[in-house]
């Protein structure tokens, strides 16, 4: 399974992504939501999920707009929307991103044992969905 990482903490996609290479998956982390969307567009059909962090700030291409368009070219591409704790008690996030009809999760939360089973749920349930689709 094959996993992109978007966090504009480098230090946290790239302990995340060795998290998960050592449990057997295949990562790739980028730094901005623009680098992320980049690597979306031209490998889409070799990824298998995206863990898409939030944050505020972004001024010229937000999470949200990464998640809309990735939405509308990847349909079937499940997209995990990871925040901190301290987001979490700054915002509302589900009234902000009203096209995340995929997870939650806490970044704390991320390299868990039950974390890892939801990443293989979501990606057996997207294959599922593509091969209903005909793609």
């Amino acid at each position: 399974m094959n996993i992109l990482i978007i966090d504009y903490a480098a230090a946290f996609a790239d302990s995340a992504a060795e998290c998960l290479q050592n449990e057997g998956f295949t990562c790739k982390a980028t730094y901005t939501y623009r680098s992320g969307w980049e690597y979306l567009y031209t490998h889409a059909n070799e990824l298998s999920l995206v863990l898409l962090s939030i944050s505020e700030g972004q001024q010229h291409f937000s999470a949200y707009d990464f998640l809309t368009k990735a939405k509308e070219f990847f349909p079937f591409l499940p997209i995990v929307l990871l925040y901190s704790g301290r987001y979490a008690a700054q915002t509302d996030e589900p009234s902000l991103f009203p096209a995340a009809d995929d997870v939650w999760l806490m970044k704390e939360e991320l390299c868990t044992l039950g974390t890892l089973g939801l990443i293989v749920e979501l990606t057996e349930r997207s294959t599922e969905k593509r091969y209903a689709a005909g793609e």
